[in-house]
């Protein structure tokens, strides 16, 4: 997992991580800071998070870009 805070410039925040332990848990928690989110797809990453009551307010998916490109 990547953490990337948008300003002026992109700043990765430390080194990739990996998965985490608890990814429903670490997305609620990054949820907080309003970030805009970043998958592969949408109908393989959401599912779980939705199953543990997770909700994103943004994200992009790549495979619906890819689509429109």
């Amino acid at each position: 997992m990547y953490v990337v805070v948008a300003g002026e410039t992109m700043l990765p925040v430390g080194e990739p991580a990996g998965r985490p332990v608890d990814l429903a848990a670490a997305v609620r928690e990054l949820e907080a800071g309003r970030p805009r989110w970043v998958w592969a797809d949408t109908r393989e990453a959401y599912p779980p998070l939705l199953e543990r009551g997770v909700r994103v307010a943004r994200c992009h998916a790549l495979a619906l870009t890819e689509g429109l490109l």
